[in-house]
């Protein structure tokens, strides 16, 4: 889980970094994105690990877990951007999009790579 903790560190503060350089303030909506999605990320990942040795099962999980991730995800960026102040709905929505792909990637590459490492096993 190191990756996913120094990936958290840097996509935090390369949102921050960018936030302040365009004189925005980095309000409560946007540290809650920058935290969901590392936790999520993180949960998911141990829930799909373990079971990597059972290509069916990892594979259904693999697909469950990011629709899951999607669907939770979509409903949290509408509530936050609801709640966002003005003037700060654009810049939420990149830095979203932009940690959703992030961490849809690392998933993606990690699981991947377990998958080709541990090679098709029992099937169910």
């Amino acid at each position: 889980m190191l990756p996913l903790v120094l990936l958290a560190f840097a996509t935090g503060a390369a949102c921050w970094a960018g936030l302040r350089s365009v004189d925005l303030k980095v309000t409560w909506q946007f540290w809650t994105v920058m935290a969901w999605f590392p936790i999520v990320t993180g949960i998911l990942l141990y829930w799909q690990e373990q079971v990597a040795g059972r290509t069916n099962v990892f594979i259904r999980r693999f697909i469950g877990g990011m629709v899951m991730k999607l669907m939770a995800s979509l409903a949290l960026f509408i509530i936050l951007l609801k709640l966002a102040p003005d003037g700060v709905g654009k810049p939420f929505t990149i830095v979203f999009a932009s940690l959703y792909l992030i961490y849809l990637l690392f998933s993606a590459a990690r699981l991947a790579r377990i998958m080709h490492s541990t090679g098709p096993h029992e099937a169910g």
